[in-house]
């Protein structure tokens, strides 16, 4: 680091708030007991987000792209015109959810603040490299992605209501005969979405809130639960018709800024490529070599954009679509756009801005934008924080809600969305360093089963339904 640059105080706050250390509290420090279970929990994380799990992902996502003709590459011109293509032509209205809105309601629990903070922490551990191996693992997990959500399009089954349903649940329950491991699925899901969904995000809201602008905790928490309340409580229509205006907007601001860095300092842009592919097998001072690239590099790819968790299948599962392939298509283009565009965007104006010099792992992404805003890059990162944060709060309601109505039923689903929001207030005040060290072994709990699902599944499947065969014609 060069000691003769500083980064304002308030700005290494602001994004040290985002991703504080699992041990941190946001208002104090933690006791003895704390931080030992703490420390704990993220060492059983880490252990289980070792080189196995990298293998596990990389490996079932080639086995499926080979299983399901590689749509993510061969099939890149059908699923683009199905998807982003779609958009530019009229499209027909429906009463139920269309695709394009279940797409952005998963994208909302997708696009959080990994897309932000997470490239710059990635960059700062892994170095340069890591941004190779998050795509080196998007392309496996986009046909992971598209495999676990045309599954859950032909598992799924209409509601009293008249709306569509299904998830991980429905598929784990057809390949195991019995309702035991999609219980426990469906469980962990509704916990992980009160947890990480929920109060780790407007955490992150409260603590950027309170160093950028002196806002207290508490008030951010009463404005985010009244903003929050009237999509959460109206149910996943309620929140797909908000994210449908909300992820777009976000998501063109955010990309006009990193490309207003990147075009500030446009003559670096070579070097930054460079440094993204020389780096990847040839790291500088990085600990366990090649090897902690590529692991920093997987594990924040998965992190981003959520490919075998089965979260966005819970979503997907709702729209008003005749063939399965085409939400699987969506599912491609939101990994396409979270991590090939999104995360790219961050990394290389982080890169071209010379901040990864400058600042360490989330101060980077303050440093990123002072060529931008000047003093008021702070002020950015939480404006963007805040957004991308509760995009996420209200996309993780959704999946929370379908698992716990599969555990339930729908008119339990009530008391979930009024306990999902009555949980943002303390969650704006409370220590959630706890919830922090448990996220990867949440998150691992829910992939694991469920990839494994998805691949026995479609290897029994493929043989009798032709919309599953590698030979299938794409869309």
């Amino acid at each position: 680091m060069n000691d003769d640059v500083r980064i304002p105080l308030s700005h290494q706050r602001i994004l040290l708030s985002l991703y504080p250390h699992p041990t941190c509290k946001s208002t104090g420090y933690p006791g003895r007991n704390t931080m030992d279970t703490a420390a704990l929990l993220e060492r059983t994380g880490e252990l289980i987000w070792g080189p196995w799990t990298a293998a596990v992902i990389l490996l079932g996502g080639i086995w499926l792209s080979v299983r399901t003709g590689c749509p993510q590459l061969l099939g890149a011109k059908d699923w683009w015109h199905a998807t982003a293509g779609s958009l530019l032509h009229r499209r027909e209205r429906t009463d139920g959810i269309s695709p394009f809105q279940s797409a952005t309601a998963a994208l909302a629990g997708s696009l959080g603040t990994g897309n932000i903070v997470g490239v710059a922490l990635a960059i700062g551990t892994g170095g340069p490299g890591a941004i190779f191996w998050m795509w080196a693992a998007a392309i496996p997990g986009m046909a992971i992605a598209y495999a676990e959500n045309v599954l859950g399009i032909r598992c799924r089954q209409r509601a009293a209501d008249g709306q569509w349903t299904g998830g991980p649940m429905m598929y784990m329950r057809r390949l195991t005969g019995n309702g035991r491991l999609a219980a426990m699925w469906a469980g962990l899901c509704a916990a992980a979405a009160l947890c990480i969904g929920n109060l780790v995000q407007v955490n992150s809201i409260a603590a950027a809130a309170k160093d950028a602008w002196s806002v207290p905790p508490w008030v951010m928490g009463a404005a985010l639960c009244a903003a929050a309340a009237p999509a959460i409580l109206g149910g996943t229509r309620s929140v797909a018709k908000l994210t449908e205006r909300l992820v777009p907007l976000m998501a063109l601001i955010y990309i006009l800024a990193c490309g207003a860095v990147i075009a500030l300092n446009l003559p670096k842009l070579p070097e930054a490529m460079g440094r993204i592919f020389t780096e990847a097998f040839r790291p500088r001072s990085v600990g366990g070599g090649m090897l902690g690239v590529m692991l920093t590099g997987i594990r924040r790819g998965v992190f981003t954009n959520e490919a075998g968790m089965g979260t966005s299948v819970l979503i997907h599962c709702t729209a008003e679509v005749q063939d399965p392939r085409e939400q699987g298509y969506w599912s491609i283009f939101e990994i396409f756009a979270d991590t090939i565009l999104m995360c790219t965007l961050t990394a290389l104006a982080i890169l071209t801005s010379g901040a990864d010099r400058i600042a360490a792992d989330a101060a980077m992404t303050a440093e990123t934008f002072r060529c931008l805003f000047g003093s008021a890059s702070g002020s950015f990162c939480a404006a963007a924080t805040l957004l991308f944060a509760f995009a996420t709060v209200i996309g993780w309601s959704c999946c929370g809600e379908r698992a716990f109505a599969y555990l339930f039923g729908e008119r339990a689903t009530v008391g979930y969305r009024m306990l999902y929001v009555l949980l943002i207030i303390p969650g704006c005040v409370m220590d959630t360093g706890m919830v922090w060290a448990a996220s990867d072994i949440l998150n691992a709990m829910l992939m694991l089963p469920n990839l494994a699902a998805v691949i026995l599944l479609w290897r029994r499947e493929s043989e009798h339904c032709p919309v599953l065969s590698p030979k299938a014609e794409y869309l």
